[in-house]
C-alpha cells in the first residue's frame, strides 16, 4: 500500500489539499501572476469528472460546431503535459511547468485546470475571460477516484 500513499500525497493551501505535482513555489508566483487575455475560455474540473468531453462541448461551441474548422485548429497546437497549474516531471530530470505551455498558446486559448475556483490567476476575475465550471456528483467521483486507483476492483 505505499505505492497508494505515494500517488495520494498532498499539502494544504488555503484550507484545501493539494495533490504534490502542484508545486507550492509555481502555485504562488507564475501561476497567480499568469498573464489572461480577454479571450481566454477556462474550464475549471475535477479531476476525472468529465473534463475533456465539456472541454470538446466548449470547443465545438467556439468553432460553432464546425468539425473541419476545430480540426485544423487542434492539429496546429502541440498537446499539452498536462492541466494549468501543475509541474511535470520529464525523463531528463527537469521539470515542465503547463503555466509556460498556456501562456505560448495562440489566442483564443482553452484552459484547462483543476484547480479551485478561488485558486486561479487573479487576472482571471478582472479581465473578461469566460470560466466554466464542471462538476458532477460526489459519489460518482469518489467511485471513480476509488475505481482508478485500484482500491475497487470489477470481477
Amino acid at each position: 500500500m505505499d505505492h497508494m500513499k505515494a500517488a495520494f500525497d498532498t499539502w494544504n493551501y488555503e484550507g484545501i489539499e493539494l495533490p504534490v505535482f502542484v508545486k507550492k513555489d509555481v502555485l504562488l508566483g507564475p501561476v497567480k501572476d499568469f498573464e489572461v487575455k480577454d479571450d481566454d475560455v477556462w474550464l475549471c474540473t475535477y479531476p476525472k469528472s468529465g473534463t475533456h468531453f465539456t472541454m470538446q462541448m466548449l470547443n465545438l461551441l467556439q468553432f460553432d460546431g464546425d468539425f473541419a474548422q476545430l480540426n485544423k485548429h487542434t492539429e496546429s497546437i502541440p498537446r499539452g503535459p498536462g492541466p494549468f497549474g501543475v509541474s511535470v516531471p520529464q525523463a531528463d530530470g527537469s521539470t515542465q511547468h503547463t503555466h509556460e505551455y498556456f501562456g505560448s498558446l495562440p489566442s483564443p486559448r482553452m484552459i484547462v485546470t483543476h484547480l479551485p475556483f478561488h485558486l486561479l490567476p487573479t487576472q482571471v476575475f478582472e479581465k473578461k475571460a469566460k470560466v466554466y465550471q464542471c462538476c458532477c456528483s460526489l459519489s460518482d467521483y469518489f467511485y471513480k477516484l476509488l475505481f482508478l486507483s485500484g482500491v475497487i476492483r470489477v470481477t
